[in-house]
């Protein structure tokens, strides 16, 4: 059985079995600001996902 792989700390831990500081921001901005991470950069620049919206905008 294949087990999802989820977007937390917990997980991310399990799957790379250290948690590094580019990854932890990265699942940070992801789940508790809810914006779609689509890269990590070595110099900590952070790329954000193009087609984000934010959710305040719809409403």
């Amino acid at each position: 059985m294949d087990q999802k792989y989820e977007n937390s700390p917990q997980q991310v831990m399990l799957v790379h079995r250290e948690l590094s500081a580019l990854e932890a921001l990265r699942v940070k901005i992801q789940t508790e600001l809810e914006i779609p991470v689509t890269t990590m950069i070595k110099d900590q620049e952070v790329v954000l996902s193009e087609t984000y919206i934010p959710s305040d905008f719809l409403k």
